[in-house]
């Protein structure tokens, strides 16, 4: 809610801006003449001086107590659940047998002195102008004290079919003549009769039916979309009919309870997303506290001196999911780690198999600065360019070998730089995986020159011609990309913090074992990425706290469900246990339960995903209501922490 002093100001330039759907209903020297509930001319039916009705019910006993903190629950100030915003058929009611109708003041929150009014029209055929309706007000003056909760007004007897809308004129009181007749900025249910620039912005008013009292609450933004605080909480009333049966509820939106602030069904202490409709419940990988590293040399097609540093990115994926477990969107939450790259690259993100057409809207905030991102054009897939050239957000402020961001041991340490991709879907895919994610660098000045995942084929947009040059062996007949002969890759992946090799050392020397991995296809020195006696030529954050301990366990399995301990982090004082379950049979699955082995009873005080009990060494873990469901060859994943004094061994897990 503004000040009164601000709504002043904006009403004045208000009235500028709205006067296009200005109309009259009588014009007399081209000044509006209004009708009033009494039928009589003004002020016949009401104090002049206050505006307030002659014929006001008190009705404010015949509620329940928390019938108000509902509403205050559903309509708060300064925010607006966006499932509220039904469009028309959500914003009017219908009647669908004959009913007298009583319309009740709830609450005002607004700084002007609003006037509030009705008028009826035909759902089949609304009317397109204001020209088109016959408005009636009501209470001319919305203001406290002259009106107060529980005032009620009857409209009178309307006949089955009837539609009734509603309007609000901002600042409208005038006690001369009721309300103003000249042009003030007039709003109504029906969004099309409204001057806001966009369809969205439009809309002007909420409606909630409450099955409790049977009655539909109304609640008024007073004030142009685009400036207001959007909180539809400026004039709020209550619609009731006799027969209570009367109003169509069909397509209304239901009213909240007031612990399920979203009205989606699940409960705020049980949603994540307590305040978004569209969101309920995520889950993560690696983990929610772990990160996957992603490391790229920017010299391709040439292997160059293969530090694999030129663009170091630490990354968490977030899958959401809404109250039915419709995977609705997604969050990357990650960090810029390192940037030995002397050349200018970008970073984007190719959503594979998913079309631009399932995106509906999406944002990227780095180091603190929020923008709206679109996919990228002329693409098939969705592509999201997250930043053009690393090196805006990487200056050093030095020269020379220092100029690079946090790949010199002997050049200042600079905090890695946050970013967040939030992303909502206009079309829900059946699924999405972390290896579905292809996230790749590109030459800021040469978009054409990209370079991804070993066998990740690259984007529409990628310079075709670049294949086979210089040590490059791809080969997109046979699947091959971005590989040289002996099968080292150009970007790598690693699913933990990882301390990438420092500037101009072959990763290979920084990691001897990484060879032996990348020619064995991964069959051979699995754990190749862990710390190695050769400190000096690796570089680590120094709030990489854990030593990574990612060597995966022995797979148990049962008849169709598989689980497997995906990291297991040890330091001084804690340790972290990450685990996912897998169906690996041909049918659904709507149930999981697991047992976590440890050598010494674990003591755990913190985690997600999955219900947990323990019994001496062992941790039962099963599903939770919202991650029941397995999917053939979709894993879920869920873990825990605890205190520990670094004595534990690595757990194993079983299928019960």
């Amino acid at each position: 809610m503004f000040s009164k002093e601000m709504k002043a100001l904006l009403f004045a330039i208000g009235c500028i801006f709205t006067v296009q759907n200005t109309k009259a209903l009588e014009l007399d020297n081209n000044q509006q003449i209004w009708n009033f509930m009494s039928g009589s001319a003004w002020p016949t039916g009401y104090n002049q001086s206050t505006g307030k009705p002659d014929s006001l019910i008190y009705a404010r006993d015949e509620y329940p107590s928390d019938f108000f903190e509902r509403i205050s629950n559903a309509l708060p100030e300064a925010k607006v659940n966006e499932a509220f915003l039904a469009g028309d058929s959500g914003s009017n009611i219908t009647l669908q047998e004959e009913a007298e109708v009583f319309v009740t003041f709830i609450h005002e929150g607004a700084g002007y002195k609003n006037s509030f009014g009705y008028f009826t029209f035909d759902a089949n055929n609304p009317p397109t102008s204001v020209y088109d309706i016959q408005e009636t007000i009501i209470f001319p003056n919305l203001s406290y004290p002259h009106l107060t909760n529980g005032h009620r007004l009857s409209l009178g007897t309307f006949p089955a079919g009837t539609s009734i809308g509603f309007f609000l004129a901002a600042n409208g009181f005038w006690y001369y003549t009721g309300v103003k007749p000249f042009a003030v900025p007039y709003y109504y249910s029906l969004k099309d009769l409204n001057p806001d620039p966009t369809d969205l912005l439009r809309q002007h008013n909420v409606l909630l039916f409450d099955d409790e009292v049977d009655e539909v609450i109304i609640g008024f933004e007073d004030l142009p979309r685009s400036w207001g605080d959007n909180d539809f909480n400026d004039a709020v009333f209550s619609v009731k009919t006799t027969p209570e049966t009367a109003i169509v509820t069909d397509s209304l939106i239901q009213m909240p309870s007031v612990n399920d602030s979203d009205a989606d069904g699940i409960a705020d202490e049980e949603d994540q997303f307590p305040n978004n409709y569209r969101r309920a419940f995520s889950a993560y990988y690696p983990s929610e506290s772990n990160w996957v590293t992603l490391a790229y040399e920017d010299n391709w097609p040439q292997v160059g001196d293969y530090d694999l540093n030129d663009l170091v990115v630490r990354e968490r994926f977030q899958t959401v999911y809404n109250a039915n477990g419709d995977i609705t969107g997604f969050i990357i939450t990650g960090y810029i780690d390192a940037r030995g790259a002397e050349k200018n690259n970008g970073f984007g993100l190719r959503l594979m198999d998913l079309a631009p057409e399932a995106i509906e809207d999406a944002s990227i905030t780095i180091a603190g600065v929020r923008q709206e991102k679109n996919t990228e054009n002329w693409q098939s897939d969705a592509v999201f360019i997250l930043w053009n050239d690393s090196h805006d957000y990487t200056q050093t402020g030095e020269s020379g070998a220092c100029s690079h961001f946090n790949t010199k041991r002997d050049c200042d340490r600079f905090d890695p730089v946050p970013f967040t991709l939030d992303v909502n879907f206009a079309q829900y895919p059946q699924s999405l995986n972390h290896s579905s994610l292809d996230f790749f660098i590109f030459r800021t000045n040469y978009r054409g020159r990209e370079v991804h995942f070993a066998n990740y084929p690259p984007t529409d947009l990628f310079d075709q011609s670049q294949f086979g040059r210089f040590q490059d062996t791809s080969d997109p007949e046979s699947g091959r990309y971005f590989k040289n002969a002996a099968n080292l890759p150009w970007a790598l992946k690693v699913n933990t913090n990882w301390c990438h090799p420092s500037e101009y050392i072959d990763i290979a020397w920084a990691y001897p074992d990484y060879e032996k991995w990348v020619e064995s296809s991964g069959s051979e020195a699995s754990d190749w990425y862990k710390t190695s006696a050769r400190k000096n030529h690796y570089f680590c954050r120094e709030d990489n706290a854990f030593t990574p301990d990612l060597a995966p366990s022995a797979v148990s399995q049962s008849d169709s469900i598989t689980c497997e301990i995906t990291s297991f982090n040890q330091g001084p004082d804690s340790y972290q246990v990450d685990i996912s379950v897998t169906n690996i049979g041909d049918v659904d699955l709507n149930t999981w339960q697991l047992a976590i082995q440890f050598d010494t009873a674990p003591n755990i005080n913190n985690s997600w995903s999955a219900n947990l009990s323990v019994e001496g060494n062992s941790v039962s873990a099963s599903n939770l209501d919202w991650n029941a469901l397995l999917i053939p060859g979709n894993p879920q994943s869920f873990g825990f922490q605890g205190a520990s004094d670094g004595s534990l061994n690595q757990p194993t897990c079983q299928v019960q």
